[in-house]
């Protein structure tokens, strides 16, 4: 007898594109997302340096290898102040990002702006608004590091763009990445991330002894990185989502035993029609504490 689908526990909700919120969108004023380590992990790496550069405009701009990269807004619930992080495309309606840019504190983004080919100017920059937010329900309920990753449905897709490939990670490998992301604790005549930044990692990873079994490197020292996509460098492959910076970094790791099925919440994401089911035998149904939450259990043959 075969054994049943591994399941995955999802979160959603919606936000409504169609109404204007009542705070405006103001760059310069938006607070960085920062998610920081906090602690010195002594005789593990050596002593932390800064290393991220800016992209060239050659490989940021359309037609480039990270031109797929996103500038991301949000506004939680109750707040005026926006704050920015990095996304990147998984297709050409959907955004990858950190789950705690999203959901953090009890509190939720009720509206989230994306930005492909983004220019402090406006000019050439393709705008995007989020309709639906989908992630990891474990994030919600128990902040589990290693489910740090948000899916963003779009209102609509953007256009003349190649979404980033990505695969599962590999356990114990020898790693040569780069994470690419709009650096959000680096202002540029006054404003948050308003450019795009790189660093390259070379490192041994064995994802069944690093701490919650994720993807551990150096680099981003004041955790502006959130939600940036770590490439592998011999294929410009997604293998993890950086989500948390400072002494060490870490990145959600993609399937396998220890990471997201992407494909599931991309699936949701892009199919789940307010609180239908997904399919035949799949039931949304309202959090037990959140009644703007919607939860579902979504099995690996969905």
């Amino acid at each position: 007898m075969a054994s049943p689908s591994p399941v995955e526990r999802v979160a959603l909700w919606e936000l409504n594109t169609e109404v204007e919120n009542e705070s405006v969108l103001l760059p310069k004023s938006a607070l960085p997302c920062i998610h920081t380590s906090g602690v010195v992990e002594i005789g593990i790496f050596e002593p932390p340096a800064d290393i991220r550069v800016a992209v060239q405009e050659r490989d940021a701009k359309l037609g480039g290898k990270y031109h797929s990269v996103v500038k991301l807004f949000f506004l939680q619930e109750s707040s005026e102040t926006w704050t920015t992080a990095t996304g990147w495309l998984l297709s050409t309606d959907v955004v990858v990002t950190s789950a705690h840019c999203v959901y953090g504190n009890g509190k939720r983004a009720v509206s989230v702006k994306a930005f492909l080919g983004y220019d402090p100017s406006g000019e050439g920059s393709q705008q995007r608004s989020v309709s639906r937010i989908v992630l990891p329900l474990d994030w919600i309920d128990n902040g589990a590091e290693q489910r740090d990753v948000a899916f963003l449905h779009l209102d609509a897709p953007f256009q003349n763009i190649s979404p980033l490939a990505y695969c599962t990670t590999e356990v114990n490998a020898h790693h040569d990445v780069t994470v690419v992301g709009f650096a959000a604790d680096l202002r540029e005549d006054g404003e948050p991330g308003a450019r795009m930044y790189e660093m390259a990692v070379s490192r041994d990873i064995d994802l069944e002894h690093t701490k919650w079994n994720m993807l551990a490197y150096q680099g981003d020292l004041h955790g502006g990185f959130s939600g940036s996509p770590v490439i592998r460098d011999r294929d410009l492959t997604v293998i993890g989502v950086h989500c948390r910076g400072g002494t060490f970094n870490s990145a959600v790791a993609i399937g396998g035993a220890y990471g997201v099925r992407f494909e599931i919440y991309e699936k949701v994401a892009r199919s789940l029609e307010g609180n239908k089911g997904l399919g035949s035998g799949l039931d949304v149904k309202t959090h037990d504490t959140e009644e703007w939450l919607k939860c579902l259990d979504v099995s690996e043959s969905v």
